[in-house]
């Protein structure tokens, strides 16, 4: 069993069972509207439950391979590096910060892998006990 909710800007979307009485705001306008309740017996709330259990199951191990883009970032780094420090090496404050904010993604992108390294080695450590 299905509803629908019309809203005056053109909106229309189709709700069921398992989405009776729950807020929603329309996206093209931002008007607020209430999904009807449903009172009949014979409405199916199976579909719509088992896609909800799916949705908010635990993923599974997800990873990263940061050693291309942690590559990318170093080359990068090193290239604008060589070409700012020559060309602003009487400005100290400026040639600092251009050779600081070019090492910055690296420094992200490691800190990342390393956190991703260590949250997968606990993760083993939690499974083995």
């Amino acid at each position: 069993m299905k509803c629908k909710v019309d809203c005056p800007c053109g909106w229309t979307d189709t709700f069921s069972k398992a989405y009776s009485g729950l807020l929603i705001e329309c996206p093209t306008c931002g008007k607020s509207h209430r999904i009807p309740t449903f009172d009949s017996p014979e409405a199916d709330t199976g579909i719509d439950m088992s896609m909800m259990k799916k949705l908010l199951e635990p993923a599974g191990e997800t990873t990263v391979n940061f050693r291309p883009l942690f590559t990318l970032a170093i080359v990068f780094a090193v290239i604008v590096s060589a070409v700012a420090l020559p060309l602003l090496w009487e400005r100290w404050p400026v040639n600092a910060a251009v050779v600081g904010g070019a090492f910055a993604w690296p420094l992200a992108i490691g800190t990342a892998w390393l956190g991703q390294r260590r949250h997968l080695k606990k993760l083993g450590a939690s499974r083995d006990v």
